[in-house]
């Protein structure tokens, strides 16, 4: 059987399946690319254990809209298919659960427990205008829709083939991944910023989650992770503030996340991260403000009042390795936030003074 026809999609970054909505359908979906560019894919659905259905797809170039021909093919058709490919297939857990009476949300959480794990979710529309104007729910951290990273087939490119290519050169190693915290976790630590009725602040704080990005390298050779501010902010000589980012990282044991001021901010003005580096501990993930990262930053200058407006670049992330003592014994597990040895949930950089706070 063929199917073919137009793919009007939106897509999204998740961190847990939406439980709290109706269950449709739940399986696993082994996936590989016969071809990237055009895109040609085979797939195979299990069902507890059990082979269900195979596909083979094509699909054309473009974002929110593009052209695909999905063809049922027979268990054999889909293993002689299945020899030629040399790489590892891309596991999904899926499952598909009922959004509205015409929607369903399809979500999937790729290569469980690896490096490069995470999830997404994805909407099949109508029309045009009805993905436009649909408005995105709490759960989705980010609308990733037009971003090409994302695109199953740039993941295939990224994890399976570049990997392949590097044969046994030195590779660089996949060893975290950045999130989002939950919209409960950022709202509580973001609304003491927002002077608002109850209303508008949950209208201007969702606004900024759903904007929120998560760090990003500039170039291929960048070591750095950007992260970027929430909101606009102001520190006159001598002001600092405690600033929630709404980014957690799951880092791989052996490696932690060092946090390190950015340069230009510090050339220019003298602002400063208060204890210099931040230590983000891989265990720091677990911890029970849901390892959200905070900077305390300060103005150390005496002269230039600094303004770091929404979606700039203030602090950047290196993960590095680290190594064990010969006497270590360390067997304890982390339950508090940033800083818990010493009591404080916050990265502290910069000055010894004492700086005059914002509220």
């Amino acid at each position: 059987m063929q199917n073919s026809f137009t793919e009007i999609e939106r897509k999204f970054l998740i961190n847990s399946f939406p439980d709290s909505l109706p269950l449709k359908e739940e399986f696993q979906v082994y996936q590989a690319y016969l071809s990237i560019d055009p895109e040609v894919r085979i797939r195979r659905n299990v069902v507890n254990g059990q082979d269900k259905a195979y596909y083979l797809a094509i699909k054309s170039g473009g974002k929110l809209v593009r052209k695909e021909i999905e063809l049922h093919i027979t268990k054999e058709q889909f293993y002689a298919l299945a020899e030629i490919v040399e790489h590892p297939f891309v596991l999904k857990d899926f499952r598909i659960y009922q959004l509205t009476d015409e929607l369903d949300l399809e979500c999937s959480l790729v290569d469980k427990g690896s490096n490069t794990e995470f999830m997404y979710a994805e909407i099949e529309f109508p029309s045009v205008d009805a993905a436009q104007s649909f408005q995105p729910l709490p759960i989705f951290i980010q609308d990733v829709t037009d971003n090409p990273a994302y695109k199953m087939k740039n993941y295939w490119r990224r994890t399976r083939l570049a990997e392949a290519k590097e044969g046994s050169a030195k590779r660089i190693q996949r060893v975290g991944a950045f999130e989002k915290v939950s919209f409960g976790e950022f709202y509580n630590n973001i609304k003491p910023f927002v002077s608002a009725t109850d209303e508008a602040m949950l209208r201007c704080i969702t606004q900024m989650y759903h904007a929120l990005e998560l760090p990003t390298r500039s170039t291929s050779g960048s070591a750095g992770y950007d992260f970027r501010a929430p909101f606009d902010f102001t520190l006159a000589p001598g002001e600092s503030i405690k600033l929630p980012t709404g980014i957690r990282v799951k880092i791989s044991n052996g490696w932690w996340l060092a946090c390190v001021p950015r340069s230009g901010l510090g050339f220019k003005y003298r602002v400063q991260l208060d204890n210099t580096i931040g230590v983000i501990d891989s265990d720091y993930y677990n911890s029970d403000n849901e390892g959200h990262i905070f900077a305390k930053i300060t103005n150390d200058g005496k002269e230039k009042t600094v303004t770091v407006k929404a979606g700039d670049a203030f602090m950047q992330g290196i993960f590095l390795p680290y190594g064990l003592a010969y006497s270590d014994t360390a067997s304890g597990v982390r339950n508090g936030g940033m800083g818990s040895t010493d009591g404080q949930h916050v990265i502290e950089f910069g000055s010894k003074k004492r700086p005059k706070e914002i509220n």
